[in-house]
C-alpha cells in the first residue's frame, strides 16, 4: 500500500469519530502527517492535501489543536492549498459537484 493510500484511509477513520483523531494523535500520528504536509517536493500533492485535510479534521478539537499550534501548524495551511490554482486552469466547486474554467462550467 502506498502512502497515499494509507493517508486516505486514515483520513476516513478520523473523520468518523474524534476519538478516533485522540487515538491517532496518541500513535504519533500528528508529527507523521505534518511530515507528509510540509513535504510537497517528496509527496504528491494530493497526499499533502489529504494530510493537511486530516489535520483540518484534527483542528475541530481543542486537545488535538493545542499540540498542531505548538508544531507549527495552522487551519490557514490547509486553505491555502485548497485554494492553490490548478495547472490545468480548472478548478472544482463542491458546491456545484463539477470542474469549470475560471470562464464557465465545463460540460
Amino acid at each position: 500500500m502506498t502512502i497515499s493510500g494509507i493517508v486516505a484511509a486514515i483520513v476516513e477513520i478520523v473523520t468518523e469519530s474524534p476519538e478516533n483523531s485522540r487515538i491517532c494523535r496518541d500513535c504519533d500520528g500528528v508529527s507523521r502527517l505534518l511530515e507528509i504536509a510540509r513535504s510537497q517536493d517528496i509527496y504528491t500533492r494530493q497526499c499533502v492535501l489529504t494530510s493537511n485535510k486530516i489535520l483540518a479534521v484534527f483542528w475541530e478539537l481543542k486537545d488535538i489543536r493545542k499540540q498542531l499550534k505548538s508544531m507549527g501548524w495552522n487551519i490557514s495551511y490547509y486553505t491555502r492549498l485548497q485554494s492553490m490554482d490548478r495547472s490545468d486552469g480548472m478548478e472544482y466547486d463542491e458546491t456545484r459537484n463539477q470542474s469549470y474554467h475560471r470562464e464557465g462550467i465545463v460540460p
